[in-house]
Order: structure tokens, then sequence, then C-alpha cells
């Protein structure tokens, strides 16, 4: 937690993407929920609950209620997606309505759930963007080159945190150490980070 107050975080936003939040079991959701609430050192917790089906999604949101979260966030389905904007509004309220008591998020992910709903169709004022990972993919030319993955995400995240966080859990590939410097590289040429900051690296 060190990291998060040192670098000025004013929240948390848990079981997101780049943890690989779909690529963990309920359980470990849920474990790592737990967690997450024990350290959070009075920083708000937004928790992502979506799943590939309603019924494990709405027991992510009561668990997710039951520790006292300060917002759940949900993708839609992304293999059976909903086919209309409609119907994705109607599943979103089914997902709400199961922690009727804690804000609710949609998580727009567009390229994974091939719908856009704006976040101001649902009556939702203001939105979460994900601006800081998106500079990076947009100005470092290693991580553009590598696609702007999940693997060069976690990759530039370890490098500018200095946290080690490992790579992804298959079927995604983990960065080689080749690539991984390549990266640094390209980070520090860019003023992203100090060459003192990464040595061990």
């Amino acid at each position: 937690m060190r990291y998060y107050h040192d670098a000025g975080f004013d929240g948390l936003f848990v079981n997101g993407t780049l943890a690989e939040g779909m690529s963990l079991s309920s359980e470990e959701r849920m474990k790592t929920a737990e967690k997450w609430m024990r350290l959070a050192e009075g920083l708000p917790v937004i928790l992502h609950i979506g799943t590939g089906n309603l019924k494990e999604t709405q027991d992510l949101a009561r668990h997710a209620e039951s520790l006292g979260v300060d917002g759940i966030s949900a993708l839609p389905p992304t293999y059976h997606k909903p086919p209309s904007e409609e119907l994705l509004a109607d599943y979103l309220a089914e997902v709400a309505a199961a922690a009727p008591n804690t804000p609710f998020l949609y998580y727009e992910y567009d390229v994974a759930s091939g719908l856009f709903l704006p976040s101001l169709s649902l009556g939702i004022p203001d939105c979460i963007t994900s601006a800081y990972m998106g500079q990076f993919f947009r100005d470092v030319k290693y991580s553009v080159a590598k696609g702007g993955d999940i693997t060069s995400a976690k990759a530039m995240f370890e490098l500018i945190s200095g946290v080690k966080v490992g790579g992804p859990r298959l079927p995604l590939p983990t960065m080689e150490s080749r690539d991984m410097q390549l990266m640094k590289a390209d980070l520090v040429a860019g003023g992203f980070i100090k060459e003192s900051t990464v040595k061990g690296m």
C-alpha cells in the first residue's frame, strides 16, 4: 500500500482488467476483495464484479456489499453478449439490484462487449476513465508495438512502480526479459522513469 499512498492514489479499483479479475475464480475474487478491504487504509474501493454470467455476477455483487465497498462495477458478459443496448441495460439493472445499497458503475469497454452504451444514458453523471495507462500506451513506442495488451500493461506497471506483479495467467503470455528491457529503455527515453529506479529489473 505504500506505493499507492506515495504515488498520490485517492482510490482503488480492485479485480479490474490489469488485475485479471476475469481470469480469477469467484472464490479467488472474493478473497482478493476481502484482503484489499483490510489493507485499503481509508482509500475508497470500487470492486469489479463482472463475470460471464448473471448469477455469479450477482453473487459477487452481494458479497461486495457485505464488505462495505464504496462502489461496484461490471463488464457485461463478453462471450454470450447482449445483442442490443436495451438488453445490456436490462442486464446491468439486474446486477445493480443485487447490491441495492452500493453505488454501481458500468465498466464501459466496448472492445470486449461489442456494444457502446455511454454512462450518461444510464443516468450516471460521471464516469471513470483510464487515461493513466492510455497515455503510456500512446507515448511508449514499444508498448504500442506489442499491442498495448495486458502483458504490456503489467510489465509497464512493474517498471514504473517498482512493485513486482508477475506475468499474466494463461492463456496470456508473460513478457520475456529481452522485451522487458526494451520497454524499460522506452520508458527511460520518454522521461517516464529514471534509469536508477529500475536498475534491478
